[in-house]
């Protein structure tokens, strides 16, 4: 590939094995979504919603992304 082509580990990744998989794979770029999943922020919901999976949402920290890059500049 003559360098045309990075390896970039993905799914799992998190500031707190991001130093481990650099070191162990020698990547130095890395895909994360950094998502979680949240409940729902809402008060009320009808009785044939309460307690249903689908009110959750999928959501992205600012303090995980931060972490992430904080993490980042430190190893590279």
């Amino acid at each position: 590939s003559a360098g045309r082509i990075i390896i970039m580990p993905g799914r799992g990744v998190r500031a707190n094995n991001l130093a481990s998989l650099a070191e162990q794979t020698g990547c130095l770029e890395f895909h994360t979504s950094l998502r979680e999943l949240k409940k729902s922020d809402m008060d009320f919901f009808p009785s044939a919603f309460k307690n249903n999976a689908e009110n959750d949402r999928y959501s992205i920290d600012e303090n995980a992304v931060r972490k992430m890059k904080d993490t980042l500049l430190n190893i590279g």
